[in-house]
């Protein structure tokens, strides 16, 4: 009786731990499927975005959300070093990596410009680091991580700007694998510094 016992509590047991594995299985065969066709999302332009929101960039580096949280406006006469005047725009900017490789958030970001109104005319800032605004971003930001910081531009007042990724004119080293992405804001939503 108690041998009898012991097998269907060997078999029940044994059936438990196959169950088990073949969930686990599951779920991850599930995962790898969910990130399989997120590599596959065809790439589109995302032109018009707000402060606030987000866009997926993609180029030979990886895919990666950015998102502008806000702008800011500082006179660079405040700053200690400088004894001219000229204002610099301060994007503070969320990156995210959704792609299955590490990537340098400074390069991904390297295809930012700022332009005024006349997109199209030319008329566009490179982003640049300046010593008392700028802080270096980390050198590697792996799959599923996100860093905050900022881009700072030198760029003179407008009514309307665009924050553009991706674009041509930027020359960046990934740029011609990339779709572009733009932010669009009014110089009212920029935030002014103390």
């Amino acid at each position: 009786m108690k041998k009898n016992l012991m097998i269907i509590c060997l078999l029940v047991i044994s059936v438990l731990i196959l169950n088990g594995c073949k969930d686990d299985k599951l779920n991850n065969d599930e995962e790898k499927d969910e990130n399989d066709q997120s590599n596959n999302i065809e790439l589109q332009d995302e032109l018009g975005l707000s402060i606030g929101e987000s866009g997926l960039v993609g180029s030979m580096l990886g895919k990666a959300i950015i998102t502008l949280e806000s702008v800011e406006l500082v006179d660079e006469f405040h700053l200690e070093y400088s004894d001219s005047y000229t204002t610099l725009f301060v994007m503070h900017l969320t990156i995210r990596n959704v792609g299955d490789e590490a990537f340098s958030p400074e390069e991904v970001l390297s295809s930012g410009l700022l332009f005024g109104p006349d997109y199209d005319e030319g008329g566009h800032s490179k982003w640049m680091y300046y010593d008392e605004v700028s802080k270096k971003w980390q050198d590697k930001l792996n799959p599923n991580e996100k860093t905050s910081g900022v881009i700072v531009f030198n760029f003179s007042k407008k009514d309307e700007y665009q924050l553009v990724f991706g674009d041509k004119r930027s020359s960046a080293k990934y740029v011609d694998s990339s779709n572009k992405i733009s932010f669009t804001f009014k110089h009212s939503e920029i935030e002014e510094a103390n």
